[in-house]
């Protein structure tokens, strides 16, 4: 499993409820489970709010293009796009993008 990097905040929490979890003696073998259950408690909301976030569009593409229905809709809006700018770019004198 790879080791994940915290915030500044977030290890000086972790460094605190280490140190109430020496001062208290609970047994090292023990913190995993007892973290491990925090992350498990944290709702279901959070997460799905926090992946949305941080997910890039990027991502979001790649899945919608996997899509046949949305291949066809994207191919279509990318037609009308390259028509609009051909008559736009016939006007102007620039060459129009070719996809």
């Amino acid at each position: 499993m790879q080791r994940i990097q915290l915030t500044d905040k977030a290890t000086k929490i972790t460094e605190k409820l280490v140190a109430e979890f020496r001062k208290r003696k609970i047994p090292q073998q023990e913190w995993p489970k007892i973290f491990s259950e925090a992350i498990i408690a944290t709702s279901q909301d959070f997460w799905s709010t926090q992946i949305e976030k941080y997910t890039p569009d990027s991502y979001f593409m790649d899945q919608a293009l996997q899509d046949p229905k949305m291949q066809k809709e994207f191919l279509e809006f990318v037609k009308s796009r390259k028509l609009n700018g051909d008559s736009l770019n016939a006007k102007h004198g620039n060459d129009a993008l070719e996809i």
